[in-house]
Order: C-alpha cells, then sequence, then structure tokens
C-alpha cells in the first residue's frame, strides 16, 4: 500500500505502452503538441477537481444507461524537459486529463506545489470487476505529493499551450 512506502523511495513507472496509450481517449491531442507521449517528467499538478457522478440518484431510477461515474479531472503544467525553458521544443503547455470510475484511489499530500518525476499508467487486471483497469502513478518528489488509483476510462480533455501570463494558470498574489 502506498501510505506503507517511505514516498523518498518509491519509485513511478513512467512507461506507457502502445497498448495502454491506445486505449487513453483522445491520446492524438498530446501527440500533436509534443509528437509523443509526454512523460511527465518535472511536470506539476496544479488542479484536481473530484465529482462523486450520479449513482445514487442511478440506484433510485434504475436508469443505468444515465449513469454517470465518479471522476477526477487533472490539470497539468507539461513540458518537455529536455529542453532549455528558451528552446521551441519546450512547450509549456496546461494539460487535462479525466480519470473515471475507480476501484482504488489514495491520494497523500497536495500542497502549494505539486511536481511529479513522472505520470504511470499500465493495465491491472480487476478480480472484481474480472478485466483489466488502468493503473495510474504520480509522485514521487522533494514536495511529497503522491497519487495511485486503478481506473475504467481516461480521456484526455485539453492540451492548451501556455503564454505568460496565462489567466488560466491561478497563481496566489500577494
Amino acid at each position: 500500500m502506498m501510505s506503507d512506502v517511505v514516498w523518498q523511495q518509491r519509485q513511478v513507472s513512467e512507461k506507457t505502452s502502445a497498448e495502454v496509450f491506445s486505449k487513453i481517449e483522445q491520446n492524438q491531442l498530446l501527440i500533436e503538441r509534443f509528437g509523443d507521449w509526454p512523460s511527465f517528467h518535472d511536470a506539476e499538478v496544479l488542479k484536481l477537481v473530484f465529482d462523486r457522478g450520479n449513482h445514487l440518484q442511478i440506484i433510485k431510477t434504475e436508469s443505468w444507461s444515465d449513469r454517470i461515474p465518479e471522476s477526477l479531472c487533472v490539470q497539468f503544467y507539461v513540458f518537455d524537459w529536455r529542453y532549455g525553458t528558451e528552446s521551441p521544443p519546450y512547450r509549456e503547455t496546461l494539460v487535462t486529463i479525466r480519470f473515471e470510475d475507480f476501484e482504488r484511489f489514495e491520494l497523500n499530500g497536495f500542497n502549494y506545489q505539486n511536481p511529479i518525476i513522472g505520470l504511470g499508467i499500465q493495465f491491472e487486471y480487476s478480480e472484481f470487476r474480472r478485466k483489466d483497469l488502468f493503473a495510474v502513478d504520480w509522485g514521487c518528489s522533494a514536495m511529497s505529493h503522491e497519487v495511485s488509483f486503478s481506473c475504467e476510462r481516461i480521456i484526455v480533455e485539453s492540451v492548451e499551450p501556455i503564454a505568460w501570463p496565462n489567466p488560466a494558470v491561478k497563481w496566489d498574489e500577494d
């Protein structure tokens, strides 16, 4: 279990196989921006938005076709760390990814700065659901922000270039 592991020693698998990548909806938005699925190395989590969905309503109405699953929308600040900040391939970008329908979920240490060393997405077999789910893992930085969960669906919602100052990025003002 992640909470039992000392965060400084935890490794995040940055590998996202072609098979996993092909199952991520709208993955082409990242390909168009970066030419490849970025590693999210040194990326930062700017915003987390949780939504519990409408499961309770669906149980009452039994209208399962109208179900909206629980979700997490995450806004990442992503860039190509292999290039200098003044280099065009650096590509400072706001990436919003939606994760839906969780089986397990753990979050530790969200604070004023949440850099990560990578975003790992793999398949994990669910005995309960009897199928593969996405196993998502990020964290392992000096700020101790750690996330690990499994989910049914991943959608890249938006990929937007950042031009500073950017009104979409809300920084605290003194």
